[in-house]
């Protein structure tokens, strides 16, 4: 049945990024059996979020009040804390928002992320109520333990969560599990480096969100992101940060050097070569290292290119050379907690409560 267009609310728009529980916990159940861990990072692609605002084609969200779409991320935030929270599960939550176009990238693909850059000037009205609501979370994040909001500006979320991986050390940290909140291609680069998952929002008649890991990387990116077959689906995973840029990313206008089975049927014939060992099938490399070692193979003169689509888009390297630079202050982080009960219900009373916007504070 089509949805009435008409009725669809900014409230609407982010519950779509609410998993229902019986969805969550088919899902906890199936990807979390072996691990002991009582606390969890969430990270959420604001971006990821709202990017629908942002469509010129798609219908208008209504909304009686700009601050409703903070009122919704909070809501968010409540809706995972009460579910994990009934199962013992300690939550800290990032809420990031960057508009994935960093300036730096037009150096390396002329029109990087374009279509998003248009929609994003010509909806001024949008980027004012998000602008609002971004510092009304940075505010009032403060007040509520465990959740921080980052707004990196123009620079790649999947950058900001790298860092934030690295900067927690939360590989190191026991009994700690990490999951991405998002439905954009660029964090799956993650999942083999940190060890970490992402929630992938898919609501159709169902709830048909899926978790992806390690374990079914490759045929959910084939199968729902690329509609195509499975192919090799004991390649290692980390190779997925090559095969994107070999391949292309629609997703941020970066159109096709191969198709994706050329890329990886290159990369996996290196590795089948017998008594060689110039991949391995079980670590990262660099483009360049998967370059020299596959363009023999194919008919290509595209490797200086790959390579900078490789720095566009590899979150590592994005963190390391981009985001720092645009954003110095994120060098130090402090992540403090305003324990002032008296201060939080002003807030909320000031923000929400007195304008009739609903939150949830009760499961934050």
């Amino acid at each position: 049945m089509q949805r009435d267009k008409s009725n669809l609310s900014i409230e609407m728009l982010v519950a779509g990024f609410c998993v229902k529980y019986a969805r969550l916990n088919y899902l906890i159940n199936e990807f979390y059996t072996k691990s002991t861990a009582d606390k969890l990072s969430i990270y959420v692609d604001m971006n990821s979020v709202i990017k629908k605002l942002y469509s010129i084609n798609e219908w208008g969200y209504h909304y009686k009040d700009q601050l409703e779409l903070s009122a919704s991320i909070l809501n968010l935030c409540a809706h995972y804390r009460d579910f994990f929270r009934s199962r013992g599960v300690q939550t800290n939550f990032f809420i990031i928002y960057g508009n994935n176009c960093p300036a730096f990238n037009e150096l390396y693909i002329k029109g990087y992320n374009n279509k998003f850059i248009g929609d994003y000037i010509k909806k001024k009205d949008i980027t004012d109520m998000v602008n609002i609501n971004k510092n009304t979370l940075r505010l009032i994040t403060q007040y509520i333990p465990g959740i921080y909001f980052f707004d990196i500006g123009n620079n790649e979320v999947s950058a900001m969560i790298d860092y934030l991986l690295r900067y927690t050390h939360s590989a190191e940290v026991p009994d700690l599990e990490s999951i991405i909140l998002t439905k954009d291609i660029l964090s799956f680069q993650l999942i083999p480096e940190h060890n970490v998952k992402v929630l992938r929002p898919f609501k159709a008649e169902e709830d048909e969100s899926y978790i992806v890991d390690n374990s079914n990387l490759w045929e959910i990116f084939l199968t729902k992101y690329r509609k195509l077959s499975p192919l090799h689906p004991d390649l290692y995973p980390g190779f997925i940060q090559n095969v994107l840029p070999m391949s292309g990313v629609r997703e941020r206008g970066m159109y096709s050097i191969l198709s994706v089975t050329q890329a990886i049927n290159a990369i996996y014939q290196v590795i089948q070569m017998p008594g060689l060992k110039i991949l391995e099938n079980n670590r990262l490399y660099s483009q360049s290292a998967v370059n020299a070692a596959c363009m023999p193979l194919i008919e290509s003169s595209n490797e200086a290119e790959i390579e900078l689509r490789y720095k566009a888009i590899n979150p590592r390297f994005q963190s390391s050379f981009v985001l720092l630079d645009s954003n110095p202050e994120f060098r130090t982080i402090r992540f403090t907690d305003i324990e002032d009960v008296k201060s939080l219900h002003d807030v909320m009373m000031f923000y929400f409560e007195d304008k009739g916007i609903p939150v949830d504070l009760n499961r934050l």
